[in-house]
Protein backbone atom coordinates (compact mmCIF):
# COMPACT_ATOMS: atom_id res chain seq x y z
CA UNK A 1 0.00 0.00 0.00
CA UNK A 2 3.30 2.54 0.22
CA UNK A 3 2.95 2.58 -2.93
CA UNK A 4 -0.30 4.64 -3.19
CA UNK A 5 -0.33 6.44 0.01
CA UNK A 6 -1.86 9.65 -1.47
CA UNK A 7 -4.99 7.26 -2.23
CA UNK A 8 -5.62 6.45 0.97
CA UNK A 9 -7.10 8.36 3.90
CA UNK A 10 -6.62 8.08 7.65
CA UNK A 11 -8.77 5.36 8.26
CA UNK A 12 -7.01 2.99 5.53
CA UNK A 13 -10.15 3.50 3.00
CA UNK A 14 -9.69 4.32 -0.28
CA UNK A 15 -11.42 6.05 -2.52
CA UNK A 16 -12.45 7.10 -5.90
CA UNK A 17 -9.64 10.59 -6.34
CA UNK A 18 -6.69 11.38 -4.40
CA UNK A 19 -7.61 13.74 -1.70
CA UNK A 20 -11.46 13.41 -2.01
CA UNK A 21 -13.84 11.80 0.18
CA UNK A 22 -16.36 9.32 -2.01
CA UNK A 23 -19.41 7.41 -0.40
CA UNK A 24 -17.93 3.37 -0.94
CA UNK A 25 -14.66 4.34 0.39
CA UNK A 26 -15.49 1.05 2.48
CA UNK A 27 -16.01 -1.43 -0.98
CA UNK A 28 -13.06 0.55 -3.06
CA UNK A 29 -11.00 -0.47 0.09
CA UNK A 30 -12.23 -4.27 0.03
CA UNK A 31 -11.65 -3.99 -4.54
CA UNK A 32 -7.71 -2.81 -3.84
CA UNK A 33 -7.08 -5.86 -1.56
CA UNK A 34 -9.04 -8.51 -3.49
CA UNK A 35 -6.74 -7.26 -5.88
CA UNK A 36 -3.40 -7.38 -4.08
CA UNK A 37 -4.73 -11.44 -3.36
CA UNK A 38 -5.16 -12.41 -6.84
CA UNK A 39 -1.82 -10.79 -7.94
CA UNK A 40 0.39 -11.84 -5.13
CA UNK A 41 -1.39 -15.00 -3.67
CA UNK A 42 -1.68 -14.19 -0.48
CA UNK A 43 -2.22 -11.17 2.08
CA UNK A 44 0.99 -10.35 4.40
CA UNK A 45 -0.07 -10.58 8.33
CA UNK A 46 0.70 -6.51 7.88
CA UNK A 47 -1.66 -6.21 5.12
CA UNK A 48 -4.61 -8.27 6.97
CA UNK A 49 -3.74 -6.01 10.04
CA UNK A 50 -4.30 -2.86 7.87
CA UNK A 51 -7.80 -4.20 6.90
CA UNK A 52 -8.75 -5.04 10.38
CA UNK A 53 -8.29 -1.44 11.19
CA UNK A 54 -10.22 -0.13 8.94
CA UNK A 55 -13.16 -2.49 9.56
CA UNK A 56 -12.53 -1.09 13.41
CA UNK A 57 -12.78 2.41 12.37
CA UNK A 58 -16.15 1.79 10.15
CA UNK A 59 -17.94 -0.08 12.77
CA UNK A 60 -17.54 2.08 15.68
CA UNK A 61 -19.62 1.47 18.14
CA UNK A 62 -22.30 -0.20 16.61
CA UNK A 63 -23.06 1.87 13.16
CA UNK A 64 -21.52 1.73 10.31
CA UNK A 65 -19.98 4.76 8.49
CA UNK A 66 -18.09 4.73 5.57
CA UNK A 67 -16.28 8.14 6.44
CA UNK A 68 -15.04 7.77 9.88
CA UNK A 69 -14.14 11.16 11.64
CA UNK A 70 -12.27 12.25 14.48
CA UNK A 71 -15.40 13.02 16.19
CA UNK A 72 -16.70 9.49 15.51
CA UNK A 73 -20.14 10.70 14.39
CA UNK A 74 -21.77 7.62 12.45
CA UNK A 75 -22.94 8.74 9.37
CA UNK A 76 -26.14 7.29 8.99
CA UNK A 77 -26.24 6.07 5.17
CA UNK A 78 -24.07 3.25 4.99
CA UNK A 79 -25.03 1.52 1.58
CA UNK A 80 -25.34 -2.08 0.47
CA UNK A 81 -22.75 -1.48 -1.48
CA UNK A 82 -20.11 -0.11 1.29
CA UNK A 83 -22.17 -3.55 3.35
CA UNK A 84 -20.72 -6.06 0.26
CA UNK A 85 -17.65 -4.05 0.85
CA UNK A 86 -17.25 -4.78 4.56
CA UNK A 87 -18.19 -8.24 4.08
CA UNK A 88 -15.60 -8.87 0.95
CA UNK A 89 -12.78 -6.68 3.80
CA UNK A 90 -13.64 -9.33 7.19
CA UNK A 91 -13.32 -12.41 4.50
CA UNK A 92 -9.76 -11.20 3.27
CA UNK A 93 -8.88 -10.74 6.79
CA UNK A 94 -9.65 -13.52 8.42
CA UNK A 95 -12.50 -12.06 10.47
CA UNK A 96 -16.16 -13.79 11.23
CA UNK A 97 -19.04 -12.17 9.65
CA UNK A 98 -21.29 -13.89 11.76
CA UNK A 99 -22.16 -10.41 13.52
CA UNK A 100 -22.63 -8.56 10.24
CA UNK A 101 -26.50 -7.75 9.38
CA UNK A 102 -28.09 -9.02 6.63
CA UNK A 103 -31.59 -7.19 6.10
CA UNK A 104 -31.27 -3.83 8.52
CA UNK A 105 -28.47 -1.53 9.54
CA UNK A 106 -27.84 2.12 11.09
CA UNK A 107 -32.54 2.33 11.44
CA UNK A 108 -32.76 0.86 7.80
CA UNK A 109 -34.11 -2.31 6.31
CA UNK A 110 -32.49 -2.85 2.84
CA UNK A 111 -34.07 -5.76 0.97
CA UNK A 112 -32.69 -6.25 -2.47
CA UNK A 113 -32.73 -9.95 -2.83
CA UNK A 114 -29.50 -9.54 -4.58
CA UNK A 115 -27.72 -8.65 -1.52
CA UNK A 116 -29.62 -10.56 1.02
CA UNK A 117 -28.01 -14.12 -0.77
CA UNK A 118 -24.49 -12.95 -0.68
CA UNK A 119 -24.69 -11.87 2.82
CA UNK A 120 -26.61 -14.63 3.25
CA UNK A 121 -24.17 -16.82 1.30
CA UNK A 122 -21.06 -15.48 3.24
CA UNK A 123 -22.14 -16.63 6.40
CA UNK A 124 -20.52 -20.46 5.68
CA UNK A 125 -23.17 -22.03 7.73
CA UNK A 126 -23.19 -25.66 6.86
CA UNK A 127 -26.89 -25.40 6.41
CA UNK A 128 -26.62 -23.53 2.97
CA UNK A 129 -25.99 -27.06 1.07
CA UNK A 130 -30.00 -27.17 1.35
CA UNK A 131 -30.93 -23.89 -0.91
CA UNK A 132 -27.30 -23.69 -2.61
CA UNK A 133 -28.96 -23.82 -6.07
CA UNK A 134 -31.94 -21.39 -5.85
CA UNK A 135 -29.82 -19.05 -3.96
CA UNK A 136 -26.83 -19.08 -7.00
CA UNK A 137 -30.16 -18.89 -9.33
CA UNK A 138 -31.40 -15.48 -7.73
CA UNK A 139 -27.43 -14.21 -7.20
CA UNK A 140 -27.09 -15.91 -11.27
CA UNK A 141 -29.72 -14.01 -12.64
CA UNK A 142 -29.17 -10.61 -11.24
CA UNK A 143 -25.61 -10.85 -12.14
CA UNK A 144 -25.89 -11.36 -15.97
CA UNK A 145 -28.44 -8.55 -15.75
CA UNK A 146 -26.15 -6.09 -14.94
CA UNK A 147 -22.96 -7.93 -17.14
CA UNK A 148 -25.60 -7.22 -20.25
CA UNK A 149 -25.50 -3.82 -19.68
CA UNK A 150 -24.29 -0.56 -21.92
CA UNK A 151 -20.87 0.08 -21.64
CA UNK A 152 -21.44 3.20 -19.35
CA UNK A 153 -22.38 0.71 -16.86
CA UNK A 154 -19.77 -0.29 -14.70
CA UNK A 155 -20.32 0.22 -10.99
CA UNK A 156 -22.35 -2.81 -10.87
CA UNK A 157 -20.38 -4.86 -13.16
CA UNK A 158 -17.43 -3.83 -10.47
CA UNK A 159 -19.64 -5.18 -7.95
CA UNK A 160 -19.95 -8.58 -9.54
CA UNK A 161 -16.37 -8.77 -9.88
CA UNK A 162 -16.15 -8.17 -6.27
CA UNK A 163 -18.75 -10.37 -5.31
CA UNK A 164 -17.82 -13.70 -7.57
CA UNK A 165 -14.34 -13.28 -6.22
CA UNK A 166 -14.71 -13.11 -2.82
CA UNK A 167 -17.27 -15.88 -3.07
CA UNK A 168 -14.54 -18.13 -4.78
CA UNK A 169 -12.62 -18.07 -1.27
CA UNK A 170 -15.79 -19.59 0.04
CA UNK A 171 -14.94 -22.39 2.45
CA UNK A 172 -17.71 -24.74 0.95
CA UNK A 173 -16.08 -26.28 -2.06
CA UNK A 174 -19.34 -26.64 -3.76
CA UNK A 175 -19.87 -22.38 -3.07
CA UNK A 176 -16.56 -22.08 -4.62
CA UNK A 177 -16.87 -23.77 -7.78
CA UNK A 178 -20.48 -22.79 -8.77
CA UNK A 179 -18.70 -19.12 -8.37
CA UNK A 180 -15.95 -19.63 -10.92
CA UNK A 181 -18.06 -20.81 -13.28
CA UNK A 182 -20.54 -17.80 -12.24
CA UNK A 183 -17.97 -15.20 -13.04
CA UNK A 184 -16.46 -17.66 -16.37
CA UNK A 185 -20.16 -16.80 -17.76
CA UNK A 186 -20.48 -13.15 -16.51
CA UNK A 187 -17.17 -12.82 -17.89
CA UNK A 188 -18.17 -13.73 -21.26
CA UNK A 189 -21.01 -11.65 -21.48
CA UNK A 190 -19.06 -9.01 -20.70
CA UNK A 191 -16.66 -9.16 -24.23
CA UNK A 192 -19.73 -8.52 -25.62
CA UNK A 193 -19.52 -5.14 -24.79
CA UNK A 194 -15.55 -4.49 -23.34
CA UNK A 195 -13.77 -6.12 -25.91
CA UNK A 196 -11.30 -9.33 -25.26
CA UNK A 197 -10.49 -7.86 -21.95
CA UNK A 198 -13.69 -6.53 -20.25
CA UNK A 199 -12.45 -5.55 -16.83
CA UNK A 200 -9.68 -3.60 -17.93
CA UNK A 201 -12.20 -1.42 -19.53
CA UNK A 202 -14.65 -1.26 -16.79
CA UNK A 203 -12.14 -0.45 -14.68
CA UNK A 204 -10.78 2.13 -16.69
CA UNK A 205 -14.11 3.72 -17.13
CA UNK A 206 -15.17 3.40 -13.36
CA UNK A 207 -11.77 4.73 -11.83
CA UNK A 208 -11.03 7.42 -14.60
CA UNK A 209 -7.65 8.46 -12.80
CA UNK A 210 -4.63 7.12 -13.83
CA UNK A 211 -2.22 5.14 -11.31
CA UNK A 212 -6.02 4.58 -9.41
CA UNK A 213 -4.74 1.20 -6.94
CA UNK A 214 -8.03 -0.45 -8.36
CA UNK A 215 -7.44 -0.26 -12.16
CA UNK A 216 -3.57 -0.95 -11.65
CA UNK A 217 -4.35 -4.06 -9.69
CA UNK A 218 -7.04 -4.85 -12.19
CA UNK A 219 -4.69 -4.75 -15.43
CA UNK A 220 -1.84 -6.48 -13.37
CA UNK A 221 -4.55 -9.24 -13.22
CA UNK A 222 -5.65 -9.20 -16.79
CA UNK A 223 -3.04 -7.55 -18.70
CA UNK A 224 -2.43 -4.68 -20.00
Amino acid sequence: MSDFNGWFDLNNLLHVRQGEYSENGPLFTAEYWLTRLLNDGYLSDASKSAISLSILQICEDGWYNPQPNDNNEPDCHFSHDNMTGLYALCKLADISVADLPVLKWNNRWWLHPRDIVFYTLMKEGKWLDLLLLPLFGVLLLAALHSCSTIRGRTSGKMLWWTRWNILMLHKSKRISTLSRLSWYVCEKLLKIRHGDKPMIDVVSIYFKEEGHPVREGIRRIYGY
